[in-house]
């Protein structure tokens, strides 16, 4: 697995109020932590961690609540740093978050925010469902839509559908942007697919559809501090499973 150095992506526009400094926050039910893992075929997951402040949640500035680690916090997944630091800004809103590689092919994954004096908030956070998508293949030009399916259904879950095309001169998008299907679908296993626009009268398209599938449930935590294990409340488990199919839109 490789393993990268600290690193700073700030997107977006204006500049937004300062995050919450986490040394800042004394008492851990004060924290909202989300604990996420990304898979995708063939890859390592990325876990990834973002820190809320409750009391902050509604903060007219704009932060959102979000927590910068400070004063010796850190995130860990199964003893793996989390270091790679992305600040995004949206809408006025900034989001922190930290992340990292991890190998993939567990069960479950320990997250730890560590604090000093060996003070921590751990949870066990599963890996994301499988998600396997039949294949489309060529479809014809009078062929109005294409039945999209998967395995398994996961209750609770939603799903991103996008397009990217891979041939020059084909509908959508430009460059490697991906382009919008369908967004927040429910998890019910399949999607007819408008395939109409996506047919050039001069030659074949190859596009590759994008399936990302989302659950969020909350999850068990345990806060150690002082010799004693008490529960931690506000910990949020986040499986996110991403899987390119491409297709074929044979010409008009």
């Amino acid at each position: 697995m490789t393993r990268f150095p600290l690193a700073v992506a700030i997107l977006g526009g204006c500049e937004p109020p300062p995050p919450t400094p986490s040394d800042q926050i004394v008492v851990p039910y004060q924290f909202n932590l989300e604990f996420s893992l990304e898979a995708e075929p063939g890859l390592d997951h990325i876990a990834r961690a973002r820190l809320y402040d409750i009391a902050q949640a509604y903060d007219v500035l704009g932060n959102a609540g979000t927590i910068e680690l400070t004063g010796g916090d850190a995130v860990y997944a199964d003893d793996i740093a989390l270091d790679i630091e992305t600040r995004t800004t949206t809408l006025g809103m900034l989001r922190v978050d930290y992340s990292q590689g991890v190998p993939a092919g567990e069960a479950d994954y320990r997250f730890e925010l560590r604090r000093p004096d060996d003070e921590r908030i751990e949870a066990d956070i599963p890996a994301p469902d499988p998600l396997e998508v039949a294949p489309v293949g060529d479809v014809r030009w009078d062929e109005p839509w294409a039945e999209l399916t998967w395995t398994p259904v996961v209750e609770g879950a939603n799903l991103d559908i996008g397009i990217r095309p891979v041939t020059d001169d084909c509908l959508i998008v430009v460059g490697d942007e991906v382009g919008d299907v369908v967004n927040g679908l429910d998890d019910i296993g399949s999607y007819r697919f408008d395939t109409d626009v996506y047919h050039s009268l001069d030659h074949d398209c190859t596009y590759e559809l994008v399936f990302t599938r989302r659950f969020v449930g909350s999850a068990p935590g345990t806060w150690h501090v002082d010799g004693q294990d008490l529960p931690a409340n506000n910990v949020w488990a986040i499986g996110i499973h991403t899987v390119k199919l491409p297709f074929v839109a044979l010409q008009r």
